[in-house]
């Protein structure tokens, strides 16, 4: 992340929180709701496009970088990523969208089964009382306070939830992209 072309400096190695989070400095030293992207505050085109930015085959607009320079999430994607596989016609947005949707759509279709909470496995929809969505992700997904604070990379118990990355989508709202 934060890749510059011209010194070769990277700001972040890896896939870490300014991946999806933008730059972080500012909020870091005074965490507050205006200073850091938030995915889920984004319209969903935006938010998906955080996802998008690593899971999509492409180029930057210069053809040289198999990633998008000068991207931050929250910006519209389609203005520095050329998707590899576009069809005869189609502009690069759709290119996007319909090359993410795949991609997503492959590893629903992979997984072992699916959940109503999740989206990604099923059966496990919760019973009786009022159960947490990180209880029942915790039900399969077993993870100590340590594991998951390096998963997570929030230290603070309780401050990051699964539901705060993995999100579903409310199948019955239709978004136009």
């Amino acid at each position: 992340m934060g890749f510059d072309p011209k010194t070769r400096g990277i700001a972040e190695h890896a896939v870490g929180c300014e991946s999806c989070h933008g730059a972080g400095a500012v909020h870091s030293e005074k965490p507050g709701r205006g200073n850091i992207v938030h995915p889920k505050r984004l319209p969903t085109e935006r938010s998906e496009e955080i996802c998008t930015s690593c899971h999509v085959r492409g180029k930057d607009l210069s053809g040289e970088f198999f990633f998008p320079i000068g991207w931050k999430p929250g910006d519209d994607l389609s203005k520095v990523l050329v998707p590899l596989d576009k069809n005869e016609e189609e502009i690069g947005r759709d290119a996007i969208h319909r090359l993410w949707d795949k991609w997503r759509s492959d590893r629903e279709s992979q997984s072992r089964s699916r959940c109503e909470v999740c989206g990604i496995h099923q059966n496990v929809k919760p019973q009786g009382q009022k159960v947490s969505v990180d209880a029942i992700c915790m039900s399969c997904h077993e993870y100590d306070e340590k594991q998951l604070a390096q998963h997570t990379r929030h230290k603070a118990p309780g401050s990051a939830g699964c539901s705060d990355c993995h999100q579903q989508k409310d199948p019955d709202v239709k978004e136009s992209k």
